[in-house]
């Protein structure tokens, strides 16, 4: 047999050739295995992959009718196809509407908004029970009892008023005020008040005022002098005291003589001694008034002095008697305007009630002649003040301006106010900036004519800073169950800290251990808060950040924040967090594309393929060859 040596130099090419085809096509095979699975995946802070979740806000949530309420869609829509929105306003309207809408309530209530998003593969719903409230501003009425008498007047008001007011501010003419719903006020001074309620509730308010409501008379209480000219039996006789123009007057000048007038001019036929009388009535009451052992004969001038005649009460004054001809065995009768007298010839006397009075000296001396003085106005008593004050805002963030509303009490003050920062006021209702941070005391001192008060208030107002969030993860990508460990790194003094860690799971520890159990990539958000505000980080992929204190309010800002595509990131319990989950939402909530997930052993099901493809052509390059 002949063999042929080209045939079999060709047989053996063709072999090496499969043989080098098919080596490379397990090697192929082996590269592609060990694409990673994930290759149609996102990035996202931490890797690890999900319906939609609906999440809304409303601004304003409280007001006065007809009330527009615009609703922020925060939702995450998932996937788009089929995408439905159900808004459900809780007046018995609703809205189809994607995204964002605006809606009017017109009537008064308390209302629970629903929003309902469905895609391809289910629903959900958000709802937000008593969430929105319409309310409206107060009408003030009342009514009073017992509005006209002698003093002192207690009168009983009470209010009428609708549409449920919340504060109450009575006037009542006579510079007293109060803040109780249902007041009683005595009013101790003749005269004719105008009151006025002001009502107010968070949605306004509004003034009732009755104009000369209260009439408030007093009984007389008169005393007279009798002023005669030396050697003549004329005599003057003036009436003083509390009067009024509507009493009658009846003389009785002690010689069988009378008179109605107020001030009568009498001359005596005879000279001699009389006791004159006088009667005052008015609606409210009589006064009766005697002086006795009225003459005219020696020169005779009464006068006085006194010490402390002006202060606070109770307030004690010393009179001391001046006259000029009296002489020994001389009587003396005082009048200290108040209703009560002393005959002795330098009394002390103390008036309890505040008020300004007249006080007459009458004297008589041994030889029958008298003479009185009045003198008008002499005696003034008031009150000290009493300081008081509120400022509101009392804490806040600087710069803070708080408004002071003094609450002394007392009438013709003046007012100095120490702020506690180095700055002072002499305002009764100054608006005080405070620019840096600290506890301040805060101090108001009133003056009038009867003396000082200051009010205190220590550690009054408080301006603080409020936090900016951050954080840290110590190990930022591994293979599932992959552990975590958060770090809180802000700044600011937070008291409370809450965490989002993007696969459903939130925790409120200051440095959280978290486990992620399922593959994917996740964004994770941290809220900080105190006293006096919040911060909220979302963290992206690559280290990207977005504050939600930075981006609120600006849709444009939260777009490019976050280029990622559908994640879910459930919704925090502060609105800064949802603010930083719409930042994190954006691009991918308005794409049209659906969510890229990972196929499990995607590059096995390559590499297989492709070594069917390539033992195929070498199969068919082996047939053709023979």
């Amino acid at each position: 047999m002949t063999i042929d040596k080209k045939n079999v130099q060709k047989n053996v090419k063709n072999k090496n050739k499969n043989a080098r085809i098919l080596t490379g096509a397990l090697v192929l095979c082996l590269l592609l295995s060990l694409v990673p699975t994930a290759v149609a995946a996102d990035g996202g802070y931490i890797e690890v992959g999900s319906l939609p979740v609906p999440d809304f806000s409303g601004q304003p949530l409280r007001g006065k009718a007809p009330l527009e309420v615009k609703f922020t869609d925060l939702s995450y829509q998932g996937i788009r196809d089929n995408l439905k929105y159900t808004w459900s306003f809780g007046d018995g309207t609703t809205s189809n509407q994607i995204g964002n809408v605006t809606h009017t309530y017109t009537k008064e209530g308390n209302y629970t908004v629903s929003l309902t998003i469905s895609n391809a593969f289910g629903n959900k719903t958000e709802t937000k029970t008593n969430y929105i409230y319409v309310g409206s501003g107060p009408i003030a009425d009342f009514t009073a009892n017992n509005t006209a008498g002698k003093t002192p007047l207690a009168v009983q008001f009470t209010d009428k008023s609708g549409g449920n007011p919340t504060k109450y501010s009575w006037d009542f003419g006579d510079g007293s005020k109060s803040t109780d719903k249902n007041p009683t006020h005595t009013y101790n001074q003749t005269g004719t008040y105008t009151v006025s309620l002001t009502v107010s509730n968070e949605f306004g308010s509004d003034t009732k005022t009755e104009k000369s409501l209260v009439n408030v008379g007093v009984a007389p209480n008169v005393f007279f002098t009798a002023n005669g000219t030396i050697n003549s039996n004329q005599v003057a006789f003036t009436t003083h005291g509390d009067t009024t123009d509507s009493g009658t007057y009846k003389w009785d000048f002690g010689d069988g003589s009378t008179s109605s007038e107020k001030n009568p001019t009498h001359t005596y036929k005879s000279t001699g001694v009389y006791n004159v009388t006088l009667n005052v009535t008015n609606s409210y009451g009589t006064s009766t008034y005697t002086l006795r052992n009225v003459s005219i004969t020696n020169t005779l001038k009464a006068d006085f002095s006194a010490e402390n005649n002006m202060g606070s009460s109770p307030l004690n004054v010393k009179f001391t008697d001046q006259t000029q001809g009296a002489g020994s065995g001389s009587t003396y009768l005082w009048n200290f305007g108040d209703g009560t007298t002393s005959a002795d010839k330098n009394p002390s006397h103390t008036y309890n009630r505040t008020g300004t009075y007249s006080v007459a000296l009458t004297v008589t001396n041994p030889c029958g002649a008298t003479d009185s003085v009045i003198k008008s106005s002499y005696v003034s008593v008031g009150k000290v003040p009493v300081a008081d004050f509120t400022g509101t805002p009392r804490t806040g963030v600087a710069s803070l301006a708080v408004q002071f509303t003094d609450k002394s009490q007392g009438s013709n003050l003046t007012y100095s106010w120490d702020f506690g920062d180095g700055t002072t006021s002499t305002d009764a209702n100054p608006k005080h900036t405070y620019s840096k941070e600290g506890t301040y005391t805060v101090k108001l001192t009133v003056k009038n004519t009867y003396g000082s008060n200051t009010a205190t208030k220590d550690k009054y107002i408080t301006v603080g800073a409020a936090p900016r969030a951050n954080f840290q993860a110590d190990v930022l990508s591994g293979v599932a169950p992959h552990p975590v460990q958060f770090t809180d790194l802000s700044t600011g003094k937070p008291t409370s800290w809450y965490w989002d860690f993007g696969d459903g799971s939130t925790s409120t520890d200051q440095n959280p251990r978290h486990t992620y159990q399922k593959s994917g990539y996740y964004n994770v958000t941290l809220t900080v808060k105190n006293a006096y505000g919040e911060s909220t980080l979302l963290r992206l992929d690559d280290g990207k950040e977005v504050y939600s204190e930075d981006v609120k309010g600006t849709s444009s800002a939260s777009g490019s924040a976050d280029n990622t595509s559908d994640k879910t990131t459930p919704s925090s319990n502060t609105s800064a967090a949802n603010t930083s989950k719409t930042a994190a939402n954006t691009t991918g909530n308005n794409s049209t594309d659906k969510t890229k997930t990972s196929i499990p052993g995607f590059g096995i099901l390559i590499a297989i393929a492709a070594v069917i493809g390539i033992v195929g052509i070498g199969v068919y390059a082996q047939r053709k060859s023979k």
